[in-house]
């Protein structure tokens, strides 16, 4: 299923372009993916979507800031996590300091009330990475994260993990056992059409399930609601794109 299709931005430096122009097609974008990725949830549960890609520089850290941050709008308790240890971004979206984060306390040296940090948002915190570590694979693999994950259930409805690409390290598979969605990006006019069928071999090796797509990055055009771009909705079980 395709649960979102996002527009190209023309900035340089991405950040939290949703609270720039509530109208824009931007931001009206991430509200479809906010609207489907709702109708998806478990009732009565928090939900842990991990966000991640077949390669670098398709704009999955973008997608999760923005994401956390459609969220928090619509007053939603929402937690943006920091799992790909190798190449942080994500704590530049927020200005907040990277001294503690994930590494530091999968390796023991912090606590999980120390790693959580507040936004300038009322319902959106977030999880940095920290320092990065020598061994991100192993401490990933660590019984901590577990346990992690099982508190912040407790106290807040989503819980977004920007995790590394899928394609170059096996980080991501591990993580998505925990996770009641993974959203794959594929980003148009960069992705390669081999990495669909790499993503289906994955599927069908590895029997992962819970897995969706989003397009980012689509070339603004004549489309539906002159907004210059397609919606996914979520119809009786199953997801189309209206363009």
């Amino acid at each position: 299923p395709i649960y979102g299709i996002l527009p190209t931005l023309k900035q340089k430096a991405v950040k939290l372009e949703v609270f720039n122009d509530l109208r824009s097609p931007f931001t009206e974008s991430y509200r479809s993916l906010r609207t489907n990725l709702q109708f998806s949830r478990k009732e009565n549960k928090a939900n842990v979507i991990l966000v991640t890609s077949t390669v670098s520089g398709e704009g999955k850290s973008t997608i999760v800031a923005n994401l956390g941050a459609i969220f928090q709008m619509a007053h939603i308790k929402t937690i943006v996590i920091n799992l790909d240890l190798r190449k942080p971004t994500l704590h530049h979206y927020f200005n907040v300091l990277n001294k503690a984060g994930i590494s530091t306390y999968l390796s023991g040296r912090s606590r999980i009330g120390e790693i959580i940090q507040s936004t300038e948002y009322k319902n959106l915190d977030i999880i940095s990475s920290g320092p990065t570590p020598p061994n991100p694979s192993e401490l990933i693999l660590s019984d901590k994260l577990d346990a992690l994950i099982e508190v912040l259930k407790e106290e807040y409805d989503y819980i977004f993990i920007d995790s590394a690409p899928m394609g170059l390290v096996s980080d991501t598979m591990h993580l998505m056992q925990y996770t009641d969605l993974s959203l794959i990006v594929f980003r148009e006019n960069y992705a390669k059409k081999s990495f669909v069928t790499d993503l289906n071999n994955l599927v069908e090796k590895h029997d992962l399930k819970h897995i969706g797509l989003v397009i980012n990055s689509v070339e603004a055009s004549v489309g539906s609601y002159g907004y210059g771009y397609g919606y996914g909705y979520c119809y009786g079980g199953k997801y189309v794109i209206d363009t």
